[in-house]
């Protein structure tokens, strides 16, 4: 196990309304998977990193990621109307709390109240 590193989560699969499958044309076919991004110390989340997708043809299972869609700007477009459904999840910063806790004891056992 990595000691620290970046992992992702889905967040859900959307359909992406009147988008078309850029290599086999199908009409309404592509599913859109949504991934929160965070950063981990010890498998601990840390902090959110953003969000990522993969959109896939159900009709011929091709996928395009997020580097994809810089070349397919209907796809962007899709996948930001979709982004902005889903939220990060609140755990992603759970590693951040503690370390505030943790700074905020030593702080206060430093000053002796």
């Amino acid at each position: 196990m990595m000691f620290y590193g970046i992992e992702a989560t889905s967040l859900g699969m959307y359909q992406a309304e009147q988008l078309c499958c850029s290599k086999c044309g199908g009409e309404n076919s592509v599913k859109m998977k949504v991934f929160a991004k965070y950063f981990h110390i010890s498998g601990i989340p840390s902090f959110p990193l953003g969000k990522i997708g993969v959109a896939v043809c159900q009709s011929c299972n091709h996928s395009v990621d997020n580097q994809g869609f810089s070349h397919l700007q209907h796809y962007q477009l899709a996948f930001r109307q979709i982004e902005k459904k889903t939220s990060i999840p609140y755990w992603s910063c759970a590693g951040l709390g503690v370390l505030l806790a943790l700074m905020g004891l030593a702080g206060y056992s430093l000053l002796g109240l």
